[in-house]
């Protein structure tokens, strides 16, 4: 019996045992299996299917390969979980040793740290290291098998060194579409306690601050609020000025010292306190009236005022969108920065099927100084990749280049390379 690859040619066994499978004269791959291009004159026995020998044989090569792309995928999977746990374990410590004194200082417990923290923060890990995780587990897996000799087995038997990009390629569709719920999902949900304690310990590492004072917001066309200081906490707004223009002349002025939300109610509803309206007619005369209270609806929310760069974190696809759309249309100004970070939300994902074109030619390739080189070469590329994306997020969130394209640029030039490393992969 020839030798095949650990755990197919097990399944294969049981198969020719139950009859499944007939056995051929010539050298099998794997238990019984026969492969047209090593022995394609050979006829099968008696208990095979009233079919066609070379229908057969193809029925067989299909099997043979169904087998290997479950074998590889298997222990690609196997290997990506490994990977994201000591990922997540790495994470961890390294901002548990650096931050600590921040969380401590700022009156929170070494439990709040653990229980509360962290486990919302895992999410936003795996959809961080997942690409690198993944990398190294198709290098892994490959690699592993090009040292046994089993890639080379594979060639011999006809079955070309990129024929193992179907495994890798259909784990990382799933790992992509999976990390793409993740992020446009359950992260948001688990970024808001994490953003919360983000402000509160380390605004100033991770600059996450919300904006407060000075807001500039369109209300309507023509229509501007002015807020001189903005209270997320209690949704209150303090010194308030309501411009309207008509055309290019200024109609009315409304002043106000407090303007509260009225959430019982609805998020747009407010109520203005100590007011006073001043109404300018073409001729330039001018109406002036005061105002004890006035209740009021604006086109615009508490999260209309109260801002942060990391706002779209924290919010499920659909709503980052109809976010996006709001601050566009009141003028904030600030809109590069979100932008670029809701489209690298469906930009991301993808870098696991960019990592898969590079890492199964990288590892299939036999190297003296065994895996070792092979995770190191590995890494050297990965990390490169994933540097790459990350310098081009600040000229999308400046404005110097259009936030789409920067969140899609980075993936262009490694795709094109793990192409190239693909046609030029020996067969």
């Amino acid at each position: 019996m020839g030798a095949g690859l650990p755990g197919i040619g097990d399944a294969l066994t049981e198969r020719c045992d139950r009859g499944d499978l007939a056995p051929y004269d010539a050298e099998p791959l794997g238990c019984g299996l026969y492969h047209p291009r090593l022995s394609p004159g050979n006829a099968p026995r008696d208990r095979l299917y009233d079919l066609h020998p070379l229908t057969l044989d193809l029925l067989r090569s299909i099997l043979a390969v169904n087998l290997l792309d479950r074998h590889v995928a298997r222990r690609i999977l196997a290997a990506y979980g490994f990977f994201v746990g000591a990922l997540i374990v790495v994470f961890v410590l390294l901002h548990f040793v650096e931050y600590v004194d921040n969380f401590t200082e700022g009156g929170a417990t070494i439990g709040e740290m653990f229980l509360v923290y962290y486990p919302n923060a895992i999410p936003d890990i795996v959809r961080v290291t997942s690409p690198l995780a993944f990398f190294l587990a198709v290098v892994f897996t490959i690699g592993r098998m090009a040292q046994s000799f089993q890639v080379m087995a594979l060639s011999a038997a006809g079955v070309p060194v990129r024929r193992l990009l179907v495994p890798a390629l259909i784990t990382g569709a799933l790992v992509t579409a999976a990390l793409f719920v993740v992020g446009g999902y359950v992260v948001p949900a688990t970024q808001q306690t994490v953003l919360r304690y983000d402000e509160r310990y380390l605004a100033e590492e991770t600059g996450s601050q919300t904006e407060t004072t000075n807001l500039f917001r369109q209300n309507t066309p023509g229509g501007f609020v002015l807020v001189g200081s903005y209270d997320p906490d209690s949704r209150t707004g303090y010194d308030v000025t309501f411009a309207r223009y008509d055309r290019t002349r200024l109609a009315e002025v409304l002043v106000a010292g407090q303007m509260t939300n009225d959430s019982a109610a609805a998020s747009d509803r407010w109520r203005l306190t100590n007011a006073t309206r001043r109404v300018f007619d073409a001729d330039g005369g001018e109406a002036r009236t005061s105002i004890a209270q006035l209740d009021t609806t604006l086109n615009l929310g508490p999260r209309d005022l109260a801002r942060s760069s990391r706002d779209v974190e924290a919010l499920p696809l659909p709503e980052a969108r109809a976010y996006l759309d709001a601050v566009a249309r009141t003028g904030s100004g600030a809109l590069f920065a979100p932008l670029t970070a809701y489209y690298d939300r469906f930009a991301y994902p993808v870098a696991h099927l960019v990592l898969a074109l590079l890492a199964v030619p990288l590892a299939a390739r036999r190297r003296r100084g065994g895996q070792a080189v092979q995770i190191a070469l590995g890494l050297l590329l990965a990390t490169l990749y994933l540097t790459v994306q990350k310098l081009t997020q600040p000229f999308g969130a400046t404005g110097r280049i259009d936030p789409a394209l920067a969140a899609w640029l980075p993936h262009m030039p490694f795709l094109l390379l793990g192409v190239w490393m693909n046609v030029r992969a020996r067969a």
